[in-house]
């Protein structure tokens, strides 16, 4: 008798349940790491890594209050922190809104960033002595994070709706209050242009402000457009 022929291999066939495995593994794969992700955003080591990016940024030590996570949105009532010449900063009601698509570039791009209301009280009478901001305790070390969770963060703008400045060296105090805010990167620097508000100089007239334009280049600040007008006298 002849010797029995095996069976032609089906080769869509094969095809076909090697998609629907590499489907499947890829499907668990995003369910996977959703939920990691998820549960990390959720941590208090995503909270100590906000702070951390944005103390560095504000060149201040400070933390933020409990964050809430809603997909790629964020809100927090709040951040504070201080660094000479810094005597204060609080940031009231901030919400952020994450690209997720810019975690495959490594980095977590702040597409809008808005806060209610920013108070920053200065100390010029003390100069503030030349040396990187602290971040936590210095003798503690770094901890391990995974590695799939980037280390930088980019900000593509923010918006205050209320900015809140003071300033008291002795005979010198005065204020700048009310001023709506606008932040945008422009390569090395951060461009800022303010509107509205009144700014007040111990022994000068108030000034009602149009706008302001200002350049930063930490440490340096430049003021590179400006309009104020005089407000009326009390009678």
């Amino acid at each position: 008798m002849p010797p029995e022929s095996k069976p032609p291999i089906c080769w869509s066939r094969v095809a076909l349940w090697t998609g629907i495995t590499f489907a499947a593994l890829a499907v668990a794969g995003y369910f996977g790491s959703s939920i990691l992700l998820n549960r990390y955003l959720h941590s208090d080591s995503f909270r100590a890594l906000l702070g951390q990016k944005t103390s560095a940024f504000l060149a201040t030590e400070g933390e933020y209050l409990p964050i809430h996570c809603n997909g790629f949105s964020f809100y927090s009532d709040g951040y504070t922190g201080h660094s000479a010449p810094i005597k204060e900063l609080r940031a009231d009601q901030i919400r952020a809104d994450f690209e997720p698509g810019a975690l495959f570039q490594g980095a977590w791009q702040v597409s809008n960033l808005q806060i209610q209301r920013v108070k920053v009280a200065l100390d010029l009478v003390h100069p503030p002595v030349a040396q990187s901001p602290v971040l936590g305790n210095a003798s503690e070390p770094p901890k391990r994070r995974s590695w799939w969770i980037p280390e930088r963060f980019e900000l593509k703008r923010a918006r205050i709706e209320e900015t809140q400045l003071a300033w008291s060296p002795p005979g010198r105090e005065g204020s700048l209050q009310g001023m709506r805010l606008l932040l945008e990167p422009n390569g090395r620097d951060l461009v800022a242009t303010g509107y509205g508000g009144t700014l007040q100089q111990a022994g000068w007239p108030a000034l009602k402000v149009d706008h302001v334009k200002l350049r930063c280049r930490y440490p340096d600040l430049f003021l590179t457009d400006s309009l104020f007008q005089l407000t009326a006298r009390r009678a």
